[in-house]
């Protein structure tokens, strides 16, 4: 992976945490950024991952940093190791820039990017508390995309690298009869999102099991009106399983981790 320099960066961060918003983590976040640069615009993302789950944030991560700009810049922190020796990371990847820590959590923008430039965030001058030992969301992560979005040139902030951490993130089995997926996230309405896309048939005909039953396949959700539990291929391209206008995940007693399988007809 080969550093190269990249253009300034479009005036617009997210923001993507497990910090949840009861505390004032978010606020202090905006108050560095904006003490930084008064004129970039903040979105937030979801500030509602689980916490920890470094996991969930890789699969959230590749479902929205698209629709923004290019060269949008994307704090992403879900941080179990903070304050230790794991490394923070910028990176330039797929048109994006993405600050956060070196856990895994850009692992799938790492897997489907190309010409990328990461860099470990070692430059003092651009990180608010050198000795921050449990909030680098505010005091490296906020910072450096403050500075960022100010024009500051990506290799400015440290050493290239080409070593991220990249998570071993269980796939889905596919062959030629069948593919054998995971529910990996389940939203507020009790919607189960799959790992398994829709690009993965090949627009091939198939059917949908879940613990050994078929499920009927719909174009939209009030088609399945009357019919229990069924799927959809949702906007994103995932199968998902789903009840119209009911809480899927309570009514059928669905975790995280539970196979899907759709077989080919």
């Amino acid at each position: 992976m080969k550093g190269r320099p990249v253009t300034k960066p479009s005036g617009v961060i997210t923001l993507t945490t497990d910090f949840g918003t009861k505390d004032t983590f978010i606020g202090q976040m905006k108050g560095v950024i904006l003490s930084i640069n008064k004129k970039v615009n903040i979105v937030d993302i979801t500030h509602e991952i689980e916490p920890f789950s470094v996991s969930k944030a890789c699969f959230l991560i590749q479902e929205f940093y698209r629709y923004y700009p290019l060269k949008t810049i994307h704090i992403c922190v879900v941080d179990p190791g903070v304050g230790s020796m794991r490394r923070g990371l910028v990176i330039f990847s797929n048109g994006h820039f993405f600050i956060g820590p070196d856990n895994g959590i850009f692992t799938n923008i790492l897997s489907s990017g190309n010409d990328e430039t990461i860099v470990a965030i070692s430059n003092p001058k651009y990180i608010l508390r050198s000795d921050s030992a449990t909030f680098h969301g505010r005091d490296v992560f906020a910072s450096v995309a403050g500075w960022l979005s100010k024009g500051i040139d990506i290799k400015e902030f440290g050493s290239v690298v080409d070593d991220p951490i990249i998570l071993n993130l269980e796939k889905p089995q596919v062959d030629t009869n069948m593919i054998i997926g995971r529910v990996v996230v389940i939203d507020r309405f009790g919607n189960c999102i799959t790992e398994i896309k829709d690009a993965d048939t090949s627009g091939r005909q198939f059917e949908v099991f879940f613990r050994d039953e078929p499920l009927g396949l719909v174009s939209y959700y009030e088609e399945a009106q009357q019919k229990g539990l069924s799927c959809i291929i949702n906007s994103s391209g995932f199968l998902e399983l789903f009840v119209y206008k009911a809480n899927a995940s309570q009514l059928y007693d669905i975790k995280e981790g539970e196979t899907v399988m759709v077989r080919f007809i």
